[in-house]
């Protein structure tokens, strides 16, 4: 899937939000006065969730090369490693 898919489709997950119905986004040219995209991700998304729904779809690709385990990027694993070591460090 090419990039501009994948905004494409954030931009309109977005959208569904209430707050953010109106939500334009370009890659190219963020508009000045607009939040950009990985904070309205961050301020209505749910990490615990995602984290859920990658687990199912880890199980369900249990047997599956990695490559033809789509849709499933093993990325929770990483971002939970980076928060263990994260935690770790933390003064």
């Amino acid at each position: 899937m090419h990039r501009d898919e994948i905004y494409s489709r954030l931009q309109e997950a977005i959208r569904q939000h209430p707050n953010y119905s109106n939500y334009i986004y370009d890659h190219r040219k963020p508009l000045k006065n607009q939040k950009n995209i990985i904070e309205v991700i961050q301020e209505i998304g749910d990490e615990s969730e995602a984290t859920k729904r990658a687990e199912v779809l880890l199980k369900i690709h249990a047997n599956a090369h990695p490559l033809l385990a789509n849709p499933s990027t093993k990325v929770h694993l990483l971002v939970q490693k980076i928060r263990e070591w994260a935690e770790f460090y933390a003064p």
